[in-house]
């Protein structure tokens, strides 16, 4: 099976945001679980950072949320048709 190695290109942007996403998974889990013990208070990057500050996770590991979080939103714009508005 063909996957381009360019990241603009759809299919590798869905390949990506789905292997970052999998990657990920453990990481989302032990955030959720902080959450619903009340450990963690925060929402979005914010409670990212407060994971990292409270030791739940590593730096790196917050960098990874983040570009899971950001290639998820990429592979999701649905209102986005670049190709269609060269063509009109």
């Amino acid at each position: 099976m063909y996957l381009p190695t360019d990241i603009k290109q759809k299919v590798r942007l869905l390949d990506e945001a789905m292997q970052t996403a999998v990657d990920t998974r453990g990481l989302r889990e032990k955030l959720r679980a902080a959450v619903k013990d009340k450990t963690l208070q925060a929402r979005g990057d914010a409670q990212i950072e407060e994971a990292v500050q409270k030791g739940f996770i590593t730096a790196g590991e917050a960098g990874a949320l983040r570009r899971a979080d950001v290639l998820r939103r990429e592979a999701i714009k649905v209102d986005d048709f670049p190709d269609l508005r060269r063509t009109l």
